[in-house]
């Protein structure tokens, strides 16, 4: 008996430090997705634009390369598909990802790190609900109208600062606070 308790006792210890020692974010998909998007902006493959489909503040970090061959001037290009825009809202700037570009983004980086990726707009919609994240409608409906460049379109809408880091979403180097969602 005193045999068996000793097994239980260091195969439950055993246990617990795989799971504390497991990748939190592994298993989130809205995590997962912001880091495949940061991946995909890094990589080349993604951009993001203002409202107006011009070029961002601090268009290096947002998918645009900088090909100008003069120090007197910039000549910043898109880098791959646009994930979608960024918008200053009420002194917040707020990223409207496009969910079925943003998806097939993160499929794609995902499938050439030889990882998967088969998350659902359904699936990411509800983590990024669940972290405080996503703005709604007045109906709940967690896609909202926003415009585009004119047009309208249902998009995930959530603060740009998830995407940086800067409110410590997927940035193993600044926990987040999850007692209060952000605002």
């Amino acid at each position: 008996r005193e045999e068996a308790d000793e097994f239980f006792q260091w195969a439950e210890a055993g246990i617990f430090e795989a799971i504390s020692m497991q990748d939190s974010s592994a298993g989130d998909p809205a995590e997962q997705l912001i880091g495949y998007l940061r991946e995909a902006l890094i990589s080349g493959a993604g951009h993001f634009t203002t409202d107006l489909g011009t070029i961002p503040n601090a268009p290096d970090t947002k998918g645009w390369t900088n090909r100008s061959t003069s120090s007197e001037y910039d000549n910043w290009t898109p880098n791959g598909q646009r994930l979608g825009v960024i918008k200053a809202e009420a002194g917040e700037e707020r990223l409207f990802l496009i969910p079925s570009i943003a998806l097939g983004i993160a499929m794609c980086v995902a499938q050439q790190a030889d990882e998967t990726f088969a998350e659902t707009a359904v699936s990411v919609s509800s983590a990024m609900a669940s972290h405080g994240w996503l703005k709604t409608d007045n109906s709940g409906k967690r896609g909202v109208g926003r415009r585009i460049n004119g047009q309208l379109m249902r998009v995930w809408d959530i603060p740009l600062t998830v995407l940086t880091g800067e409110d410590g979403g997927g940035d193993p180097e600044k926990p987040r606070d999850h007692s209060t969602p952000p605002p």
